[in-house]
């Protein structure tokens, strides 16, 4: 199963430890890590070497 993880980090620290481990790029690469991150309201999912916006619906 699958990993996911919602960070609160700026989005370069988190591209910088992506940069810099290449066990944490493989993870991703692979399906096994999912990360997420909040920019303001809106989420975001690292997907395909960047940030995809998170269609959420409304309750």
């Amino acid at each position: 199963m699958p990993a996911c993880s919602t960070l609160a980090r700026p989005q370069d620290a988190i591209e910088r430890v992506i940069d810099r481990h290449r066990v944490v790029r493989r993870l991703i690469d692979n399906g096994w890590l999912h990360l997420w991150r909040f920019e303001g309201p809106a989420l975001r999912q690292y997907a395909g070497g960047g940030w995809q916006p998170v269609a959420c619906g409304q309750a």
